[in-house]
């Protein structure tokens, strides 16, 4: 099972050593010594004390039973109960918890009702008719094993006498995922009360979870308890809970008194959602007496294991750029969105009870560099046919002017519904490229360049009219290994006979009508039609009730974290430093520093058994591109975890030569690889110059010490240098994807020279292992790690810089913008 994680945020040190200090210093008060005309007074314990344990409470109730429990992360959630007899309210409690925060309230009648003296009923209190009143706050710490949690409680009656401030101290252990032990100190700091003191309470637990396979279902606790002083008489109590999959939820308790006698309680608990409602009943002194308990609890995280299930029909739109990571504000640029956070949200949907179907609503999609489809694109389409194969029906719904990429989304719902208006061209694929030689020789802008293969063709484009025989070659054979694709899947999933494909991909126009009779899609229809086909398809009869895709945060019972398959994010042009994101234009640089330091967080995270380096990169810096490899050559001979690699879009030149090393490099069909060479390019402004009437002078001491300056063009011994240099970083080049790829140099020779594959060609040919999206891949290094049954997803990005490095990149990026220089 995947549980995706995201990072929350971590208390600082100082957070820490406060509370810390409070714990401890709560602890030491527990030794104090009391007068000797003080008397000891005992508070009632909450109801719920009897059904649940200090070892195993981890949700709002925790502020009460034990504050450490508050650490378990499960955001905010608020408990609700109301307690008593046949005849009346005893006692009611609101708690909230917020993070590893709570609040709790309590109003309880403390009439003794002729029960006994025990840890829920207290003694030392007066006789008479009253109320007792206890408010606190509590805090946590420790997101690990080891959990910490103190609570400030203040306790006040209608009695005469002093009310009461004291603390509450707990700790949890949780020693794996089937054991957890717990520990709690109430009064620690014995407090006067009344005419006396609260007495200090000790509550200790472990609770066991026995079950082999799916540990959670059961839960068994044994629990003891003393008052300070009294260690001789000890109370116990014993519990145990079951969790079914409709949502219910069972339990039984027993309380055994050091002076009284077993007392019997079961519970039920019906978890709906986002919420449950419990009731539970309890024996007093035998059987003498009764109490019942009824709560509610409303969670912002959602119980897969539900009651109820609403059958929702949930609707996404897909329009613009996708990118593995959103782009976020853009001010002049394309905004992109992310790619992996809508995956997570389709794949949440596909496990959600409240969900029967989803209608995909495809606008207008930006296609790839090369034609229709990219990596994205093809991951997104796996996500839909995963969602289908979790027996929920997905509807398309092509809301605009379609072309190839809109309909190759949309070719992998179960129904197609294409607007009256709308219709379909272009299926096929085009490539175009731009060529800028006689622009920049009318500006007076020559050339200084070369490159270590004969496809290498970047920067060509600046200096050249045409493209070489040689790297016409390549890019036919990219456009045809795409169009094969494209076409390919769209008549595979739409069972479109050969002979009508030859049809629909001629990339002419095709109206509605033809698009049904081709079958492109199933029905010509509006918004509406959709989403009755929907729920048509899922089994539902009238009209459906639909919400946006839903991203909700799932409780987990787990007591320890899950083993973690780590995701490292590389994507962007390579450069060594930080990496960085250009709000303006758009686009993201991946700088050497940041991903080394991605690399070495995540191998060095104690719950990563595996680590799935996720490359989206044309290229870039050579230098940083080593660095990062040495980084991940590093990683494997140190870690001996699974290291595979993930190609996005591109993996391609600098791309790829971070990708060469992993135990395993997956592709998508559509992803550009290879491109194994190097190039290097300097524009030349001398003509430039020359036409504007600039006049300069250099001055210099060393032969060749100007000689990557534009102002002038190199002579031939300078190129012969930087060629040299070139042939130097290639030949490494080279060298790195024969030993990673295990294959031999005269192969690689043949294979690199700059020449770029799709991923569909480069598996065939040894550069890539296989053609798997990224979920996939995450699932084969679980499966390599021998965690494929329990693990989550932790995401390892670039951190976030600063405000004022922010602002400073942020002048830089409008200064090169507008000025064409940078800070």
């Amino acid at each position: 099972m995947i549980v995706f994680h995201a990072a929350s945020s971590v208390l600082s040190p100082m957070r820490c050593r406060c509370r810390a200090l409070i714990l401890f210093g709560s602890l030491i008060l527990a030794a104090a010594p009391v007068g000797a005309g003080d008397h000891w007074i005992g508070l009632p314990a909450f109801e719920l004390a009897a059904h649940r344990f200090v070892a195993e409470v981890d949700d709002a109730a925790a502020v009460f039973l034990n504050p450490a429990g508050l650490a378990g992360g499960h955001g905010a959630n608020l408990y609700l109960d109301l307690s008593g007899n046949s005849d009346e309210i005893m006692e009611g409690v609101a708690s909230l918890q917020g993070g590893s925060w709570g609040f709790v309230y309590r109003h309880r009648d403390i009439r003794s009702r002729g029960t006994g003296v025990t840890q829920l009923n207290g003694f030392g209190v007066p006789d008479g008719p009253g109320n007792l009143d206890t408010y606190a706050l509590a805090s946590s710490f420790g997101k690990g094993r080891l959990r910490m949690g103190v609570a400030r409680v203040w306790t006040n009656t209608d009695f005469s006498g002093e009310d009461a401030a004291s603390w509450r101290v707990g700790v949890q252990d949780r020693l794996s995922r089937r054991i957890s032990l717990g520990f709690v100190v109430e009064a620690s700091d014995k407090p006067r009360f009344l005419e006396g003191r609260l007495r200090p309470r000790y509550i200790y637990g472990v609770a066991i979870r026995p079950l082999p396979d799916s540990p959670e279902v059961l839960t068994l606790n044994v629990q003891g308890s003393h008052s300070d002083g009294d260690s001789d008489h000890i109370d116990l109590a014993y519990g145990a809970s079951l969790h079914l999959n409709g949502g219910l939820e069972l339990g039984v308790a027993v309380q055994d008194p050091d002076n009284g006698d077993l007392e019997w309680g079961a519970s039920v608990t019906a978890h709906f959602g986002k919420g449950a409602v419990s009731a539970r009943a309890r024996s007093i002194n035998g059987d003498e007496d009764y109490r019942g308990l009824a709560s509610l609890q409303i969670y912002d995280e959602f119980w897969q294991q539900s009651m109820t299930a609403r059958k929702y029909v949930a609707t996404v739109d897909l329009r613009g750029a996708y990118e593995d990571l959103a782009s976020g504000f853009v001010l002049l640029g394309r905004r992109s969105q992310g790619t992996q956070s809508l995956i997570r949200r389709i794949h949440h949907a596909a496990m959600d009870k409240d969900i029967a179907a989803m209608v995909v609503r495809v606008g207008n999609v930006s296609g790839a560099f090369l034609g229709p489809v990219r990596a994205q694109h093809e991951e997104i389409r796996k996500a839909i046919h995963n969602f289908q194969e979790s027996g929920k029906p997905v509807v398309a719904y092509l809301d605009a002017l379609c072309g190839p990429t809109e309909v190759y989304l949309a070719s992998a719902a179960d129904h197609v519904v294409l607007p009256p208006l709308s219709g379909v061209q272009g299926i096929g694929v085009a490539f175009h490229q731009s060529r800028y030689r006689r622009m920049f020789e009318n500006i007076g802008v020559e050339w200084d360049a070369d490159t270590s293969g004969v496809y290498k063709s970047t920067f060509h484009g600046f200096y050249t009219d045409t493209t070489s025989a040689a790297q016409q070659e390549v890019i036919q054979g990219l456009v045809d290994a795409m169009f094969d694709h494209l076409v390919g899947t769209i008549q595979a999933a739409r069972g479109i006979s050969d002979l009508d494909i030859e049809e629909i991909a001629t990339g002419k126009v095709l109206f509605p009508e033809d698009c049904l009779r081709l079958g492109l899609v199933d029905e010509i229809g509006w918004w509406e039609e959709a989403t009755k086909a929907a729920a048509r398809l899922a089994g539902s009869e009238g009209k459906p009730r639909t919400i946006p895709l839903p991203f909700r945060r799932y409780w987990t019972r787990r007591w320890t974290p899950a083993p973690a398959v780590a995701v490292v994010s590389a994507q962007g042009s390579i450069k060594s430093g930080k990496s960085g994101r250009d709000w303006i234009r758009g686009g993201r640089s991946m700088g050497s520093r940041s991903v080394v330091r991605q690399l070495q967080a995540a191998a060095s995270h104690p719950d990563v058994r595996a680590i799935v380096f996720r490359v989206d990169s044309g290229g870039g810096s050579a230098l940083a591109s080593e660095e990062i490899r040495q980084e991940i050559l590093k990683i494997k001979s140190e870690s001996k975890i699974p290291f595979l690699v993930s190609m996005g879009g591109a993996a391609a030149s600098g791309g790829y030569w971070i990708a060469m090393d992993g135990d395993s490099v997956f592709a998508n069909a559509t992803t550009l690889t290879g491109s194994i060479g190097v190039v290097w390019a300097i524009p030349v402004l001398e003509k430039m110059y020359e036409k504007l009437g600039v006049t300069s002078e250099t001055t210099k001491r060393g032969e060749f010490s100007d000689m990557l300056y534009p102002y002038r063009r190199m002579v031939p011994e300078e190129r012969m240098m930087l060629n040299a240099s070139l042939d130097f970083v290639y030949d490494a080049f080279v060298t790195g994807v024969a030993k990673g790829r295990g294959l031999s140099l005269a192969r690689v020779r043949d294979l690199a020279q700059g020449r770029v594959y799709l991923g569909s060609q480069a598996v065939g040919l040894g550069l890539v292992d296989g053609l798997k999206g990224l979920n996939e891949v995450i699932e084969i290094a679980a499966a390599r790690a021998g965690i494929a049954a329990d693990y989550r997803v932790m995401s390892f990005r670039p951190g976030k810089p600063g405000l004022v490095e922010r602002a400073l990149r942020s002048a830089g990026q409008l200064t090169e913008l507008f000025l064409g220089t940078g800070l």
